[in-house]
């Protein structure tokens, strides 16, 4: 048998504050969880590799994933996006089934980091599956969300481990097909925008480049307006009863 293919890549665990990404991020690498609550402060990194296995190209392969655990707060993602999202290839981003509002801010974290990485494998996690007494939501207003954004996704529990591996195998595997050329990651709007912005920065290396540059801040355009729409979209999926009580709080 054929040595596995070694690869390496870096993922971001993103959401509002408490949602639990620390948890799973716990769970998943040393298979442990406490509930009690510490703050991120800016971003944790740790690492594992896990075997993915590629039938579309015959081979094992050795993933081995930095793990960005990143500050849940508008603030810290405005100020250091730069720092902690560039070079990512992939998103876990991590809602909070005992509070909706979390859910509806997923779209515009996965817009942070693909407006600095580009676009990348996505995969959803609605945490905090095992306080059914206390959830506000559940897979009903998930998989629609899901279906419109064109994710994957989960509902996961850090305390009893649901579904905790299957989300990150389903991103490391989805990363690896990607590099691996055996797929290509849904086009989203946050690399227009990036493209766009960078030439906006740049500006034309040489007349020929004029046309391109343009076209570049047009799709950049065209590209915000979609992620508007994608967000509009993923309020207009919740059961109307839902949204009323989301404006009301």
């Amino acid at each position: 048998m054929p040595e596995p293919i070694q690869l390496k890549s870096k993922i971001c665990l993103v959401g509002e504050a408490a949602v639990g990404k620390t948890s799973l991020l716990r769970r998943y690498v040393l298979d442990q969880f406490d509930d009690t609550y510490v703050r991120t402060l800016g971003a944790k990194v740790s690492k594992k590799t896990m075997s993915v296995p590629v039938p579309e190209r015959k081979t094992q392969v050795e993933i081995t994933m930095a793990i960005w655990d990143v500050i849940g707060h508008l603030g810290f993602r405005q100020l250091l996006g730069d720092a902690f999202f560039d070079g990512a290839q992939g998103i876990l981003a991590v809602a909070d089934l005992t509070r909706r509002g979390t859910l509806t801010q997923l779209p515009g974290w996965v817009q942070a980091v693909e407006g600095i990485a580009g676009t990348v494998a996505v995969v959803l996690a609605a945490n905090k599956a095992d306080l059914t007494s206390g959830a506000a939501y559940g897979k009903q207003e998930v998989a629609p969300m899901a279906t419109v954004l064109g994710y994957p996704y989960f509902l996961t529990s850090a305390k009893t481990g649901e579904n905790v591996e299957d989300a990150f195998l389903r991103l490391g595997s989805d990363i690896t097909k990607i590099q691996l050329g055996v797929r290509w990651p849904s086009r989203g709007a946050g690399s227009r925008v990036r493209a766009a912005s960078s030439a906006r920065r740049r500006g034309p290396r040489h007349p020929s480049d004029q046309g391109n540059a343009s076209r570049a801040t047009s799709r950049g355009i065209r590209g915000h307006e979609e992620s508007k729409a994608r967000l509009s979209s993923t309020h207009a999926c919740l059961h109307p009863r839902v949204r009323r009580r989301s404006r009301g709080s």
